[in-house]
C-alpha cells in the first residue's frame, strides 16, 4: 500500500488487514452475524462498517431476485376448455 502523503511503500495497518478478511469471508458466504463474533464485534452495524461490498456481486444478485420474482408473477396459462364427450 502506497501513502499519499509520502508516496512510500508501508505494510498495512491491523485494522485495513482486519477489513480486508472480514470482506473476503463475506464474499465466501459467511455470514454476517458469524463474522461479527469472528471479529469481536458488539452489533452488527459495527461489523457491517468493516465490509467492502463488491457492487457487482450485489448488482447480478438483485438481477437474480429480480427475475425469480418475475417468474413467481408471470401467469400460469389456464387450460383449455374441456371438451365432455358423449
Amino acid at each position: 500500500m502506497r501513502s499519499s502523503t509520502t508516496g512510500t511503500s508501508r505494510p498495512p495497518s491491523p485494522g485495513r488487514r482486519q477489513h480486508a478478511a472480514l470482506t473476503w469471508f463475506a464474499d465466501a458466504g459467511v455470514p454476517v452475524h458469524v463474522l461479527r463474533r469472528i471479529a469481536g464485534h458488539g452489533s452488527l452495524s459495527t461489523t457491517q462498517r468493516y465490509l467492502h461490498q463488491d457492487v457487482r456481486k450485489i448488482t447480478a444478485t438483485g438481477a437474480a431476485l429480480s427475475a425469480r420474482f418475475n417468474v413467481l408473477r408471470t401467469p400460469r396459462s389456464l387450460p383449455g376448455p374441456v371438451v365432455m364427450a358423449r
